[in-house]
């Protein structure tokens, strides 16, 4: 018999293991093929991405970090990068 809470460590656990896949997905997407921590290039990103500020991330490029170093402002930067904007 499987107790529930056996039942909810494992849901938990599916959970976790999409929300990784997600996030290996999202960053795949972003970075170029083969680019890992060992190799990434801020300048590159700078180029893809200008409307991010990187320089917390060029003092210390791991890119499972990246995520947490966008802020509102590179958001709504990049959204009037993508939308006409007047005021």
């Amino acid at each position: 018999e499987v107790r529930l809470d056996e039942l909810l460590q494992r849901g938990l656990h599916r959970r976790v293991e999409l929300l990784r896949a997600e996030v290996e997905d999202r960053r795949n997407r972003l970075l170029p093929p083969g680019v890992g921590d060992e190799n990434v290039e801020p300048a590159e990103l700078r180029q893809r991405m200008p409307f991010a500020n990187l320089d917390e991330f060029a003092k210390n490029p791991i890119v499972q970090d990246f995520g947490n170093l966008l802020t509102v402002a590179d958001m709504c930067r990049f959204v009037e990068s993508k939308v006409e904007v007047t005021d």
